[in-house]
């Protein structure tokens, strides 16, 4: 039963020495604030076996784990990044800062991408693994793979002293050392015999060993050198070199290849331009001669210098975004007509002039990001598959973020057309304020203008093809190799670390669980529980060793007395604290919340208790359900309880002896239908009335309160009632309704008992016998 919550109830408890007259409620107890460390170290010290345990465990996980890691290996290259501005020595109209839109970030994306690590498991062979350790196989050279990239297969390899056997079992094949192994659509060389006399080979998918390489690549930026360290771990201590040389190799090629293209676009633009620049100057060159030969005139009035001087400046700049224009719409273009975005179109369009815009810069930074966020998901053992949730929304972002980038850059193109369509009107204006001059001065300072202007374009244009020329003699890509990698070093490793993390895991794991069972527990295991709760005094703490032994010898009918030390000391406590507290008490009754709460023994015993100290006392069974007093005393056939109570048999034939002197016994041995209705009559309010007047005591032993109604109608009626706690057994509310239902009946409580035959109290902090250590002094 759970803790439940009740109206206070009122329980008189009377006395005349240490409980004078008391109004005691009870009630569920709010849950204190805070932490109470000293609880929480009493938990600890009750679960200190299951904490050791959980610890032992949770150790035992950690050097397994331990024990079953496997040597990692690492090897490390460097390779470093190349401004482009700088080695060329001046800024062309497509070159991007490497401080914009992080292209660290970006290149270190791209050196991680399928594409480049596709290509190095192309070149090396790196498909062909070997099962035994499921990396690339170390002793094969000159491998070529042409298996499409989703075929797989097995290759059986053995090894002997002139030569390898392999080959299907039906058509077994040899090749001696350093001898090319040729099967369909495998091809590699075994220079020499490894120590291993047999291996399986197995070409995995393309896919497969792209993740492979994926998993085990790391790059790190060296801060303020520009230079990035490219390492790789394996198992295999051979397998590193190879991979992070192939890695940053291929990655070499691609950016100059990359590098390449674009510098041959630019190439290719600039000389269109100076093609049609040079006609237009030649056209310009021949107006202007033919006007001076036709009107005589070779100078402009000094009245234009001032108009000429700003239009030539202006058509020089409009000429000059007219030029961006067209390179930024055919970047444009060029990517909008893709399907979708791929980094390096996205690199060209930012290159192009386009990524000077804010807003196009800060939404290239976010599309890389969630590229190099996305790629990170696809990589390693533990990689998502592209149906993952989180890589879907990844791809979600990427296409939102191109299509916001490509709006983006359609604006900014939109606002260079309007600048062009601004200095045309600008131009305009100027022209206007020209036209009342005579019309051969205006003319000629338009044809002298124009002829500056184009001169100027071309030689700009010239010097910008110039400088694309010297790029493209010299590019060499934006990554520069500083050092490869030429072995591969061992990861040290900490097993002791990892152990101590085991064990201190083990005693949170351990204090965590100890503290749950704590907090799960409703069981009452101290007296301070009861007192709290019930606000009911308690008046003894039956130890572990009551059961059921000799005082002194065997009594006068044979039977073992339930009392001896240190059991017998616990009763004479409760029984002084009874008796001297509990003034005028005659009869009580004994009960419990709950079967198997010990009411019957404490019954027993307690009359044993009182009567060896000279009093005259009734052991009485009202428990008419189930009788249980036999089992403790010897049986004799006679009347009973129930002869008393239904046949009118007079109560002194029904009373006898118990053996021990004093103890007097009045037992029920047959059970008896609808007992609450014989217990509540007059003749059993009688009964008591006259023993109480031949008895110095009277104890009622009767059913748990909670089974059935005879121990609260006996509670109405008798002096008082002594409540049986067990502990780690009576559950707070079920003692809490018990207490109600008492009370609900005017019954006086005059204490709890808790009995602990499993040595609760003891493991709770409690030392409740004193007894034994004095005694034996």
């Amino acid at each position: 039963m759970s803790d439940m919550e009740l109206r206070p109830q009122r329980a008189m408890v009377e006395g005349p020495t240490a409980f004078p007259r008391a109004e005691a409620a009870y009630r569920v107890e709010p849950e204190p604030s805070g932490i109470d460390f000293e609880e929480v170290l009493g938990a600890f010290r009750r679960h200190v076996w299951f904490i050791l345990v959980t610890t032992a465990v949770t150790l035992g996980v950690a050097a397994y784990m331990v024990s079953k890691e496997v040597d990692q290996f690492m090897a490390m290259a460097v390779i470093r990044l190349i401004d482009r501005n700088q080695a060329v020595g001046a800024e062309t109209a497509d070159d991007v800062p490497l401080g914009d839109a992080d292209p660290l970030l970006s290149e270190m994306m791209v050196l991680k991408g399928r594409t480049v690590l596709g290509q190095a498991v192309d070149r090396e062979g790196l498909r062909l693994f070997n099962t035994a350790t499921w990396v690339p196989a170390n002793f094969t050279e000159d491998v070529e793979i042409t298996l499409p990239p989703d075929r797989f297969g097995t290759i059986r390899l053995e090894f002997e002293k002139d030569g390898v056997s392999y080959g299907p079992d039906e058509d077994r094949r040899r090749a001696a050392y350093g001898e090319p192994i040729i099967l369909d659509g495998v091809r590699f060389v075994v220079s020499a015999p490894p120590a291993m006399k047999a291996v399986t080979l197995r070409v995995v998918r393309r896919d497969v060993a792209i993740d492979y390489l994926q998993a085990g690549l790391v790059t790190a930026v060296q801060q303020g050198t520009g230079g990035v360290d490219v390492s790789f771990t394996s198992t295999d201590p051979f397998a590193p070199p190879r991979v992070v040389n192939a890695a940053v190799q291929v990655y070499q090629e691609v950016n100059a290849e990359l590098a390449r293209q674009n510098v041959r676009r630019r190439r290719a633009f600039l000389e269109e331009q100076l093609r049609t620049t040079d006609s237009l100057l030649m056209t310009a060159q021949a107006g202007l001669s033919g006007f001076r030969a036709r009107e005589q005139s070779y100078s402009a009035a000094g009245r234009f210098s001032a108009e000429q001087g700003n239009l030539i400046q202006v058509e020089i700049q409009q000429a000059q975004m007219q030029a961006d224009l067209r390179l930024q719409e055919n970047t444009l273009n060029r990517v909008q007509a893709r399907a979708t975005g791929q980094s390096s179109d996205m690199s060209s369009l930012m290159a192009s002039g386009i990524g000077i815009s804010p807003v196009v810069s800060q939404l290239y930074s976010q599309l890389v990001g969630y590229r190099t966020e996305r790629e990170s998901m696809l990589a390693g053992p533990w990689a998502s598959a592209p149906s993952h949730p989180d890589v879907q929304r990844l791809d979600t972002l990427i296409a939102a973020t191109e299509e916001k980038l490509l709006e983006a850059a359609r604006d900014h193109v939109a606002s260079l057309r309007a600048q062009i369509a601004s200095l045309g009107s600008l131009r305009g204006r100027a022209l206007a304020q020209m036209s009342n001059l005579p019309r051969t001065e205006v003319e000629e300072v338009y044809l002298t203008q124009n002829l500056a202007a184009l001169q100027q374009m071309g030689d700009q244009l010239r010097d910008q093809y110039q400088a694309v020329r010297l790029e493209e003699a010299a590019q060499a890509g934006l990554v520069e190799i500083v050092q490869l990698a030429t072995w591969s070093f061992p990861i040290p490793s900490s097993p002791w670390n990892k152990l101590l993390v085991g064990l201190l895991a083990g005693l949170m794991l351990g204090g965590g669980l100890a503290l749950l069972r704590e907090k799960l527990d409703h069981s009452i295991n101290r007296p301070e529980e009861i007192e709290g709760i019930l606000l009911l005094p308690n008046l003894a703490v039956i130890p572990q060793a009551t059961p059921y032994l000799l005082e002194s010898g065997a009594n006068g009918g044979g039977r073992r007395s339930p009392l001896d030390p240190p059991g017998a000391e616990a009763y004479r406590v409760l029984r002084t604290n009874l008796l001297f507290s509990q003034g005028g008490l005659k009869t009580l009754v004994v009960t419990s919340a709950a079967p198997g709460e010990g009411k019957t023994m404490t019954a027993v015993n307690l009359a044993a208790a009182i009567a060896r100290q000279g009093r005259k006392v009734l052991l009485m069974e009202c428990d008419l359900r189930r009788p249980s007093l036999k089992r403790y005393f010897e049986e004799r056939a006679g009347h009973d309880l129930s002869d008393v109570l239904l046949h009118d048999r007079a109560w002194r034939e029904a009373v006898r002896p118990s053996g021990i002197p004093g103890l007097d016994l009045l037992l029920a041995s047959r059970t008896v239908p609808r007992a609450a209705e014989f217990l509540a009559g007059a003749g059993m309010k009688e009964l008591l009335d006259q023993l109480a007047s031949q008895y110095d005591m009277v104890i009622l032993d009767t059913s748990p309160l909670l089974v059935a109604a005879d121990a609260t109608v006996l509670g109405a009626i008798v002096d008082g009632v002594l409540l049986v706690v067990r502990t780690t057994h009576t559950d707070r509310g079920a003692v809490q309704q018990a207490v109600h239902q008492l009370s609900l009946v005017g019954a006086n409580i005059v204490g709890t008992v808790l009995n602990d035959p499993e040595g609760a109290v003891a493991r709770y902090g409690t030392y409740y016998d004193y007894s034994a250590a004095y005694e034996g002094e």
